[in-house]
């Protein structure tokens, strides 16, 4: 049971870091609002 705990952990702290790497490249590159999802 720990162990699943953890993993959610894990998982949502990567999405948690792909979410800041997606928003910084929107930021650089000046996607229109159409591409987000």
């Amino acid at each position: 049971m720990a162990s699943q705990s953890q993993g959610i952990q894990q998982l949502l702290q990567a999405e948690k870091r792909a979410a800041e790497k997606v928003s910084e490249a929107r930021k650089r590159s000046g996607i229109p609002r159409q591409l987000q999802h």
